[in-house]
């Protein structure tokens, strides 16, 4: 990939504990996503790792050891998302019938942004929810852990020099010589 001029790799890691990663039956390992985070490093590629939260029997704790781990490697971006149990998969198969995933109107509630397209306080409801977590509990750890992973010395000195950003902050080159076009 290297050779044919890509930079960035992306992974569905989806989750920082073995456990919960075997529910989403992709027969991957986390030290398999280890070894491909090291194989990109060794080809001087940046990489991106997604994440679900809030997989079936997922702890506060497992959540934050999966954080952990992500803190560790060297990661260009991580997306912290809520699990979404599309109807069709093993997983929404498997929840359906536990009274746990909730179905707004039109699915509206089946959006990954949801959490960051809202307010927290927004009643729009996750479409689940572990039993091993409040829906409120769920939604303040995935913003924290989001806002952690981006808002530190680091990841600003990288935005602001245009070496790293996610989308909606991410600066244009040169925005520095004519900021009105960033300020309004």
């Amino acid at each position: 990939m290297r050779a044919a001029g890509f930079s960035h790799a992306s992974f569905g890691m989806e989750a920082g504990v073995q456990r919960l990663a075997d529910l989403t039956l992709k027969d991957e390992t986390i030290e398999i996503h280890l070894e491909a985070i090291r194989l990109c490093q060794k080809y001087d590629m940046k990489v991106s790792l997604g994440m679900i939260f809030g997989l079936p029997t997922e702890t506060s704790r497992d959540r934050k050891t999966g954080f952990e781990l992500i803190r560790s490697l060297p990661v260009t971006f991580t997306k912290f998302n809520s699990l979404i149990p599309y109807p069709g998969t093993p997983l929404y198969t498997d929840l359906i019938d536990s009274g746990r995933v909730i179905v707004e109107k039109d699915w509206a509630n089946f959006n990954s942004t949801l959490i960051f397209s809202t307010s927290i306080f927004d009643p729009t409801p996750l479409p689940y929810a572990p039993e091993t977590s409040s829906e409120w509990q769920l939604r303040r750890e995935i913003i924290s852990y989001n806002l952690r992973s981006y808002l530190n010395f680091g990841t600003l000195m990288n935005i602001l020099d245009h070496t790293r950003g996610m989308a909606w902050i991410s600066l244009p080159k040169w925005w520095f010589v004519n900021p009105k076009e960033i300020w309004g």
